[in-house]
């Protein structure tokens, strides 16, 4: 093991990276002679700092990595710790340390990780992925792209569907996006957030789409903490959390795509992954097209699993339910102090989407039901 963790990417070098590779298995004889280490994904990564990290040895050694992917907290200390303390860092590092290999679905292989908790130091090294490109939210989902990633989200939660071995991870967040346990306290964050959002939303949106907007995100003000309660009830499944087209990488000979960046990893009730994906993704058009199949898509996997304990009208209730949820997360995340600047595009379209995703499936109707239960 090697004898610190790495505060950040600068502080990488030869010998730190050939003790972790050494340590995890991906180098045997040969050790680092040069690391060059070039940013990636700097307008989209905000929560946290990727570098790739092209490789030189002193020796040859056909299975060492040419290249890597390291990933590392945030830089700004605020969100850095911020999201230490919602635990995004650990569950990512647990996720490729614990359930990456027995999930029905394609990662990135972990070469290495290595946490302290107490000091805010995390460190990932993952192969990188260079098999296809990867997606692009800015510009939206093709349709060809919106199945293969719902049959993909199908297949994994299917696989821990009710699972009880997620309940033994003490770790692993309970709840769509955000802990149930502190649903008040973040419904008293969405409550100071939107205010905030509410003029970016305006500017995006028709009159006419702003006042149905406004309504119902003005209403889940009130509803928000039971809404995050009710994605936590069981059947509960592994959700992703941050489904979303740049964190999926589609291989040219079409072999099932790679999914990465796992920090919003949780148990929950699973179509919130769906709702996201099709919520942030698709262009409203698209959506409206395709919405219904990729429903039946996702159910009729999730059916089997559930040997019948969840029936279409559940599914298609979650899912209006995680729109919800979707919309709330983007709000408070929009609405810190520390949301960067360069994310501001993926913002516009992640509100603007959800906006006409909650009008388009009378989110009105479903927020009277939470309403009228108090």
């Amino acid at each position: 093991m090697p004898a610190s963790i790495p505060f950040g990417p600068e502080q990488l070098d030869a010998q730190w990276l050939t003790e972790a590779l050494r340590e995890g298995g991906a180098l045997r004889d040969a050790a680092v002679r040069e690391a060059t280490i070039e940013r990636i994904g700097a307008q989209q990564a905000f929560a946290g700092q990727t570098v790739r990290v092209r490789l030189a040895y002193d020796r040859e050694e056909p299975a060492a990595p040419r290249t890597l992917v390291a990933k590392f907290p945030a830089a700004d200390a605020t969100l850095r710790r911020a999201l230490a303390g919602l635990r995004w860092y650990e569950s990512e590092l647990r996720f490729y340390d614990q359930l990456a290999a027995r999930s029905a679905i394609r990662t990135p292989q972990r070469l290495f990780s290595a946490m302290d908790r107490a000091r805010g130091e995390y460190v990932l090294l993952l192969e990188e992925v260079t098999a296809g490109p990867v997606g692009d939210q800015l510009a939206g989902a093709s349709a060809e792209q919106a199945r293969i990633v719902v049959q993909q989200l199908a297949r994994f939660h299917a696989g821990w569907w009710a699972d009880p071995r997620l309940n033994a991870l003490g770790w692993l967040a309970v709840g769509a996006v955000r802990r149930a346990q502190g649903a008040e306290g973040w419904q008293q964050y969405y409550g100071r957030a939107w205010p905030a959002v509410r003029p970016v939303a305006r500017a995006l949106l028709a009159a006419g789409e702003f006042e149905r907007l406004d309504a119902i995100a003005g209403r889940l003000v009130c509803c928000y903490a039971s809404i995050v309660r009710a994605s936590a009830e069981p059947p509960r499944t592994l959700l992703h959390g941050d489904c979303r087209l740049d964190n999926v990488f589609f291989p040219a000979d079409r072999s099932p795509p790679v999914f990465i960046d796992f920090q919003l990893l949780s148990r929950a009730r699973g179509p919130y992954d769906l709702a996201y994906f099709l919520g942030t993704n698709l262009e409203p058009t698209l959506r409206r097209q395709l919405e219904d199949e990729l429903l039946r898509t996702y159910h009729a996997a999730i059916a089997t699993a559930a040997a019948g304990g969840y029936d279409l009208d559940a599914c298609r209730r979650d899912y209006r339910l995680g729109l919800l949820l979707a919309f709330g997360f983007w709000v408070q995340s929009a609405g810190a102090g520390t949301f960067p600047a360069a994310a501001r595009p993926l913002r516009d379209v992640a509100l603007r989407r959800l906006a006409l995703a909650l009008i388009d499936l009378d989110a009105e109707a479903l927020l009277a039901e939470f309403e009228r239960a108090g």
